[in-house]
């Protein structure tokens, strides 16, 4: 037989298991599924959204930013300052509305609220009906409520939609912070008063309690060792607590995996959520 034909038929028996193989790969990379979009990428979508801060909006703004100064700042980084406090307000009230927390947002339309929210509020009053916080709001405070209420939104939607990559960052956000997260989980304590001893516990719930109607005792049960004693007068008898035993926190992260979540967002992603929002849907102002 003729040597060309030979190697033609070798070549095709070579061809074809090397077909088979590169097939087989190329629908493996078809059928490879992509990695589903993240809550954080789902946000880093939201670009191009452009505002203009008038003047007076920047001079509203940069009261709330001169408030919270520890001393006085040269005119050039309070601007500064100033700018970027408005971008992240910006950032605020549009991913709010993005996500349905709130509708969009500007400062004509905030003042318009303010004055709607008072009219509301003063109709209450006049009908007998009960007003939950302040009776009428000024610009300032009706903005501060309204941030303070869509901030927590945001936070509780973070922490609701956090995914695999949100939860590896509040394992090691828990690693990096463990010794923080032991806390008195129960507080044994005896109590006696008007010649009665009892035997009493404090958990978690109870401590916050004590926090604002017992300060003195709550300061103790948080703080003294086993015991421990502390002595006062209350409703005008002497009382006298005596701790006897504390239950801390387990620890590991299986057993505070909601606290380390809620912690780093509250303390960590939600500031870097906004300034990149900021970020990515800059304002302008009128003024230079």
């Amino acid at each position: 037989m003729h040597k060309w034909g030979v190697a033609l038929r070798v070549n095709k028996i070579l061809i074809f298991p090397v077909l088979f193989i590169i097939l087989i790969f190329a629908v493996v990379l078809i059928k490879q599924p992509e990695k589903a979009e993240g809550v954080l990428d789902e946000i880093d979508s939201y670009q191009g959204y452009t505002r203009v801060v008038s003047q007076e909006e920047y001079e509203f703004y940069q009261y709330f930013v001169e408030r919270e100064l520890p001393e006085k700042v040269s005119k050039e980084e309070l601007d500064q300052l100033v700018r970027e406090y408005a971008g992240e307000v910006n950032a605020v009230f549009y991913l709010g509305n993005r996500l349905g927390f709130c509708e969009p947002y500007s400062f004509e339309a905030m003042e318009l609220r303010v004055e709607q929210e008072n009219t509301k509020r003063q109709l209450m009053l006049e009908q007998g009906e009960v007003v939950y916080g302040l009776e009428q709001f000024s610009k300032e405070t009706y903005f501060q409520y309204t941030m303070d209420n869509l901030q927590a939104d945001l936070q509780g939607y973070l922490e609701a939609q956090a995914d695999e990559d949100i939860l590896k960052r509040a394992e090691e956000y828990y690693e990096a912070h463990e010794e923080e997260f032991i806390y008195r989980k129960e507080v044994h304590y005896e109590q006696s008063l008007d010649g009665v001893t009892e035997s009493l516990i404090a958990d978690v719930d109870m401590l916050s309690f004590l926090g604002k109607a017992d300060m003195g005792l709550a300061d103790f049960l948080g703080i003294a060792n086993v015991g421990d004693v502390y002595e006062d007068d209350k409703d005008g008898q002497a009382r006298k607590v005596v701790l006897t035993n504390i239950i801390y926190s387990e620890k590991g992260y299986e057993h505070n995996a909601d606290m380390a979540l809620y912690r780093l967002i509250r303390d960590e992603l939600y500031d870097e959520v906004i300034k990149n929002t900021a970020k990515n849907n800059p304002v302008q102002f009128e003024t230079n």
